[in-house]
This record gives C-alpha cells, structure tokens and sequence, in this order.
C-alpha cells in the first residue's frame, strides 16, 4: 500500500521487532487457548462450562479493583525509577488485593443470593486469592517498557498448558466440576511462581515516599474506575445472562462470543507494542498522527479476511472445534463477528492515545456511561431475546458509543479524523468482498469464502498499490543505509 504513511526509524524499528515476538507468543497462546475450549467443550456440558465462566468473571471484577490502573502508568513514564515505582505500585495493591480478598467472602453468600445459585459462595471464596495477579504481574512492567512482549507472554502460555494438563488429570480422576477450578487455580499458582522467580521478586516492605504514591494515585485513580467500568460493558452481559438466563445459557453465550473475542485479540496484538510506542512520541502530534493512521490500515487489512472466514465458515467451524451440542451458538458469533469488524476497523487504538495524553479521567466517564448503557439498553434485550439480544446489544452499542466517543477524542488529540479516510481501501475492498459472499452463500459456505478472498484481494490490490510490493518496500526501508538515517 504505497499510500500508507511511514513510521519513523527509531520507533519503527522497535514496533516491528516487538510486534515479532508478541504476534509468535501471542498465536501460541490464543492457539492453545482454542485448544483449552475445544477441549473442554467436549468434556464438560454447556451447565458445568457456563458456572465456571461465571465464579472466574466474578473474580476477575474483584481483581481490577487490586490493579487500580497502575501498570499503565509504570509503562507511560519515562525517566523515573522503574524499580522503586513498582515498589510502591506492589505496596498499594498488596493491601487493596487483602481488602478484594474479604470482601469477596463477606460478599459470596448474598451473590449466591442474588444469582439463585447455592455452589456459588464456596467457589467464589475458593478464587478468591487469585485477585493478588496483579500483585505479580506489575512485575513485568520493566519488561513491557523494554519491548520484552514474548516474556510477557509466555508467562500465560504456561499458565494455560498448566490449567489443561490438572484439569484434564483432574477429570477422568472423576472430579467432575472441580476438574475445572483445579486446573484453573494450577495455571496461575504457576504463572504467578514464574513471574517471581524471573523477575527476582522486587517486593521488598519498606515505608514509601509520600509524593510518589500521591502521583501514581492521582494517574491510576481514574484508570482503576475506568478498569471496573470496562469490566461491566465487557463482562456484564454474561452476568445478565446468568441472572436472566442460567448457567447453560451463559455457557453457550460463552462459546458464540469466544471466536470472535480470539480475532479481536489477534488483531489488537499490536496495541500492546504501539502503547510504549506511542509514549515514546506523545508529544510529536504528526509522528503520532502517522503512526495511528498506519496501525489503523494494517488492522483493517488483517481483520477483514479474518472476519469472513469466521463467519461464512461459522457452522462447520463449531462443530468441529466445539461439537454438535454447541449448534445454538452459531448465529450469536455470526452477529459477534459483525461487531468485531466493526471494531476493527474505526480506531480501536483510540484508548491508547487517550492514555499517553493523560485523558484518563475522559476514559473514566465514557466506561461509565458505557456501564449506564449496559444497564439501560443491554438489561432489557437480554431480558427479552437471550443470548440473541447479548449480541444485538453488542452492536448496537458500537453504533451509539463509537461515534460518541473515539471521534471526538481522536480529532482533538490527533488533530483531524484522517486516519478514518485514509483506510478507504481496506474499507471499499471488505464492502464489496463481503457483498460477494453474500450472493454466493445460498449456493456454499466454502464458495462464499473463495468469493470473498477473490474480491477482497483483487480490489485492494489495484486500491492499495499491492500488498506484497508494499511489504517488499517497507522492508527494505527499515534496513537500507537511507533508512537508517531517517
């Protein structure tokens, strides 16, 4: 794509060699974590699966409140001891995961209530010491800040080999439901072991300094609203549809979200290595402008084709992946995979740049509005449709909340909206090759994906100058002596 804006050397250089390791530990992952849900779908039904997803859920919302949005900060500040800052981060949010940890057995018996399900207290109060993850993970923001994402990663590959291995062991030793809380709580007891004795355990108890902590609140205060915030508009349609629904609902809900949620993450791989990026240049808006236009373009070219293979392919996808018994959740990720794109393709880095530019208290109110439209518009379509409604809310809150918010934080902080034209190619090329699949679909599901891939490629090719050629050249760019010395 000759058209496509360039990324500085210095930088430049850095994304790609990061985006090498995260996109190799990051396929790992998400192939073993395919496998993790293949798996245990065939083993467990959807009752055993949908109640597990839900303690975990449970969990992880207590958890945020011990992160207390401190990582990002860590990663986004320059100049400053790493080592004593993560110091105090571990300080604070070694006393706020004690706080987590009591409330959830104070609180297990009234969720058990509230959520009609007696086994829920004793299995709430079993997670409950994972909400210390945090604890141990913001370790690893030296690593994050040093490009270091494969480490990062693989600190998770061996936390869901672990959890596949005990779980597996645990089940034909007739465990039954609690296969699936030991292998859980045997991937992070590794995973947390690990990032201990790899980053030597920095912990140390010592009285800190008053003016750092007060800084580092004042940053993640916000962020930590924000985490819990975006916590319900991820994660509170599974908690409607349990409470609405039951846990067999919310296990099939789980599956048709699941592929969709996987692409979603592939595709946003790079976010994780473009936000220290990102930091480095915060101050220099056209380098800033470049590099989001750029990031922007080369997520809508990869998430495309990803899309259609998801969803023209959704049936014979799930049963082979998942089995016969998962049918009901093939037209939920059709209409997940819909928002996905959706997603994908209007500046889903959008949170970064608020990040670097100190917005966070913006971030803070657009999670709480989203938690308010949750409630207000989500509730009701669950209420009434299912999990059928769980996905139309997810479309109609991209419609609604997109426009709302990402615009007008982009064109104030990038200085126009050019990112969005300039994706025009992807954009055309995704449009008519979905419209191709669509009139071939009656006919097959495999010749509406060869439609699809034939158009796809073919417009964006004469749009966007070629995507080879263009690879070819950003190549020898980054490596010839005239790159170089940019």
């Amino acid at each position: 794509m000759s058209n496509l804006p360039e990324l500085q050397v210095d930088w430049r250089k850095k994304i790609l060699s990061g985006s090498g390791g995260v996109f190799c530990s990051h396929v790992i992952n998400r192939l073993l974590g395919v496998l993790q849900m293949s798996w245990y779908a065939h083993l467990f039904n959807p009752e055993f699966i949908g109640f597990f997803t839900f303690v975990v859920t449970v969990v992880f919302g207590f958890s945020l409140f011990a992160e207390w949005g401190i990582r990002p900060y860590l990663v986004k500040h320059r100049g400053e001891d790493l080592t004593g800052l993560i110091q105090v981060g571990m300080l604070v949010q070694s006393v706020i995961s004690v706080v987590m940890m009591v409330l959830i057995v104070i609180t297990s018996p009234l969720l058990g209530s509230v959520f009609s399900d007696d086994r829920l207290p004793g299995f709430l109060i079993l997670l409950s010491i994972t909400v210390v993850t945090p604890f141990f993970t913001i370790m690893t923001a030296e690593w994050e800040r040093e490009y270091k994402f494969f480490r990062i990663n693989m600190t998770e590959t061996l936390q869901i080999a672990t959890a596949i291995i005990v779980a597996t062991i645990a089940y034909y030793a007739g465990m039954g439901l609690m296969s699936l809380f030991a292998g859980y709580l045997s991937g992070f007891s590794a995973r947390m072991l690990y990032i201990t004795l790899a980053t030597g355990g920095k912990f140390r108890l010592y009285w800190p300094d008053s003016h750092t902590v007060k800084q580092i609140l004042n940053f993640s205060r916000p962020m930590m609203v924000v985490s819990v915030c975006s916590f319900l508009v991820a994660k509170g349609d599974d908690l409607l549809v349990k409470y609405y629904w039951g846990n067999e609902e919310l296990g099939i809900y789980v599956v048709a979200f699941y592929l969709p949620f996987l692409l979603l993450e592939l595709v946003t791989l790079v976010t994780r290595v473009t936000f220290p990026a990102f930091a480095d240049r915060q101050f220099d808006n056209d380098e800033l402008r470049h590099a989001f236009s750029i990031t922007n373009q080369y997520t809508s070219v990869a998430a495309f084709p990803l899309a259609a293979i998801l969803y023209f392919l959704s049936e014979p996808i799930v049963h082979l992946l998942f089995g016969s018994q998962w049918d009901r959740a093939i037209p939920v990720m059709e209409l997940f995979t819909i928002a996905f794109i959706l997603r994908a393709v209007t500046g889903m880095q959008w949170g970064s740049i608020a990040l670097i530019r100190n917005r966070t208290s913006y971030l803070m109110w657009v999670s709480i509005i989203g938690a308010l439209f949750l409630f207000v518009v989500g509730a009701p379509l669950i209420e009434n449709y299912g999990i059928m409604g769980g996905a139309y809310y997810s479309l109609i809150q991209l419609g609604v909340m997109g426009p709302l918010v990402r615009l007008p934080l982009l064109k104030q902080e990038l200085g126009s909206l050019s990112y969005f034209f300039e994706n025009w190619p992807s954009m055309l090329s995704g449009l008519l090759a979905f419209a191709a699949g669509f009139i071939t679909m009656e006919y097959s599901a495999y010749l509406a994906i060869a439609a699809f891939m034939a158009t796809y490629f073919l417009v964006l090719g004469v749009t966007a100058g070629g995507l080879v050629q263009h690879g070819r050249e950003f190549m020898q760019r980054l490596h010839s002596p005239e790159g170089r010395n940019e």
